[in-house]
């Protein structure tokens, strides 16, 4: 499964709510400590947005707040008893990435193969037409 979401924050609320659904056989998830740190803001950093939270409309705090890096990808192994965060990325069972992580992971190896069960996703280096403005002014 791929989760795209746009920064570390919400990718770390994403891999939280995940963890919380995994049924009661899976017995610990290994390396989140590590994805916390890695996905949360710096040690010893502020978030400004949440200090002047009066300066800024809520939806805009709400989606700006923590750690805004926009360039990762981390891949997710699920087993019968544990869950692991940062599992080989083509061996993943979820990937959590941000547009940008994916595309230069694609541009990087020219096509992304993840196996997801009997299905294989390949994201293909874009086409010039994806890059066509349709413009219908006269």
């Amino acid at each position: 499964m791929l989760v795209l979401t746009p920064f570390r924050n919400s990718a770390l609320t994403w891999a939280q709510h995940l963890i919380s659904y995994l049924p009661p056989s899976i017995t610990s998830v290994e390396n989140f400590p590590r994805f916390v740190s890695e996905y949360s803001l710096p040690e010893g950093a502020t978030d400004k947005l949440v200090e002047d939270r009066d300066k800024y409309p809520p939806d805009h705090v709400e989606t700006f707040r923590g750690n805004i890096d926009d360039g990762f990808r981390c891949g997710v192994k699920v087993t019968r008893k544990t869950a692991k965060m940062f599992a080989e990325f083509y061996q993943a069972d979820v990937i959590l990435a941000s547009p940008l992580g994916l595309r230069t992971s694609i541009e990087k190896d020219g096509c992304v193969r993840v196996s997801l069960g009997p299905f294989l996703l390949c994201a293909l280096p874009p086409s010039p037409g994806d890059r066509v403005r349709a413009d219908t002014s006269p």
